[in-house]
């Protein structure tokens, strides 16, 4: 489940796709809506029969995507996602030794990857210079740690936590 709170109006929404694009009106600096403005969501639940290589393939090439995110592309103020972010979201990605997470930009210059089992969720939000694991139970948060980026492969552990309840 996807919810985008920095958009001028919230967003809850769960993919059934690999990957889908989410429509959301963005308001310009003229006082107009711009709606051709979309967001690519990732989700995990997928109902395709594909090989594990095209969902990755897949979320690779939407988190490329996100290099076209212009200033205010969230319909407030949101600066671009930076190569860097795109480019440690992809090293992080393919650390990644188990099923694929939710994916999406956020309004910090982020790019944040979600994990849901019933009432229990990990995110994993990627900076420039560090990546920051959280990880809540319903909406009480439980743990949350800042890592240097060669640290990836400690996501597989809270991965795996993640599943142990």
């Amino acid at each position: 489940m996807v919810f985008i709170s920095s958009l001028p109006q919230q967003i809850r929404f769960k993919p059934t796709n690999s990957v889908t694009e989410l429509p959301y009106k963005n308001f310009n600096r003229v006082g107009k809506f711009n709606t051709n403005v979309t967001i690519g969501i990732f989700s995990r639940n997928s109902i395709s029969t594909e090989t594990l290589e095209q969902p990755l393939h897949k979320l690779e090439k939407l988190i490329k995507s996100f290099k076209v995110l212009k200033y205010g592309w969230n319909g407030d103020s949101a600066k671009p996602i930076p190569e860097v972010v795109i480019e440690n979201s992809q090293e992080i990605l393919l650390a990644i030794q188990s099923e694929l997470p939710e994916v999406y930009p956020t309004g910090r210059e982020s790019i944040q990857f979600e994990y849901d089992k019933g009432e229990k969720s990990l995110e994993i939000e990627i900076f420039c210079d560090r990546f920051e694991i959280a990880f809540f139970d319903q909406a009480d948060l439980l743990e949350e740690q800042s890592f240097i980026l060669s640290d990836k492969n400690i996501i597989n552990k809270y991965i795996a936590k993640l599943y142990e309840f």
